[in-house]
């Protein structure tokens, strides 16, 4: 189930959160997306503050200590700088993250280990990643450029509920990425596992209805140009007008009905996933079935996730 996480983030708020890091010296503020962040916006000395409080504490940091897997007689191994080490624990609490970004350390080589323990586990998928659209050379040549304050949905193919975000989007040389995506990439991810394809719809003024952008559109041209006249019609230009241009036939440019639906109707095919590598998180791993209520495997007595 989604939501049986819930609990457990709200026992601490946002609140807690400002007056544990407050604690550590560091202030924090509200952003408009009401996200808490250090006013300096910088990570490093909220860590700095938080491990030189853990190491007054007695905490012991092992560096460089790379797990090898488990023995049968449970004992942990582990590759070092002074070679193979085995630890014996009371207790451990897993925190090894996904399979993207392999080169950081998230390779997901730990799922076999846990699955000679009998523990539950599921293959890894991308998720929060960039997705592959067959773009022609001439968007591909606007890669980097944000496609800003749209609203975004896609419709799931089981039920045909359409979901919706707002927000950017990116486009790349291979296809989609950007806030919007990320925020949809479960549901185009399972789109394309399911039918080998993804619809995303993009309404690329929502600020304005289909039948104000055709009137608008219907005004006389005259002696301007079409980017001229959709400039100061309507205010499409740059990305989003590059966006038309592309989805629309030439011949309907000029076709006020047909521009104004474009605008709100892009229909972007997505024909699969950016490799998992690339990911900045990944779907998978320990099922919600392989631990108790307090996160401890079922399968491995002392051992969380």
């Amino acid at each position: 189930q989604p939501d049986w996480l819930k609990p457990m983030l709200q026992a601490f708020t946002p609140s807690d959160l400002r007056t544990w890091v407050s604690g550590l010296g560091i202030e924090t503020f509200i952003g408009s997306s009401g996200r808490v962040f250090p006013a300096e916006m910088k990570a490093a000395p909220l860590l700095r503050a938080w491990v030189a409080r853990l190491k007054a504490n007695g905490v012991q940091f092992r560096l460089r200590h790379h797990w090898q897997g488990v023995s049968k007689d449970n004992t942990w191994q582990f590759h070092t700088p002074d070679g193979e080490q085995s630890y014996a624990f009371d207790a451990v609490v897993l925190a090894l993250g996904g399979a993207s970004w392999a080169r950081l350390g998230a390779d997901g080589a730990w799922r076999p280990w846990l699955a000679e323990r009998n523990v539950v586990t599921v293959d890894f998928k991308p998720s929060n990643g960039g997705f592959v659209v067959n773009f022609s050379p001439f968007i591909q040549s606007h890669a980097g450029e944000p496609v800003k304050s749209i609203v975004a949905s896609t419709v799931l193919p089981d039920s045909g509920k359409v979901i919706q975000k707002s927000g950017d989007l990116i486009i790349t040389e291979q296809g989609v990425e950007g806030g919007v995506i990320y925020a949809l990439s479960r549901h185009l991810r399972d789109a394309i596992l399911q039918t080998g394809q993804a619809q995303l719809s993009l309404d690329l003024m929502p600020s304005r209805t289909t039948e104000q952008l055709r009137a608008l559109l219907s005004k006389s041209i005259g002696k301007q140009s079409l980017a001229s006249f959709w400039r100061r019609q309507i205010g499409l230009d740059g990305i989003k007008a590059t966006l038309v241009r592309e989805y629309l036939p030439r011949q309907k440019w000029v076709d006020a009905s047909a521009v104004a639906h474009t605008i709100k109707n892009l229909t972007i095919t997505i024909d699969g996933m950016r490799p998992i590598d690339e990911a900045i998180s990944t779907a998978g791993g320990v099922t919600r079935l392989a631990v108790e209520n307090d996160l401890m495997l079922k399968q491995w007595r002392g051992v969380f996730c």
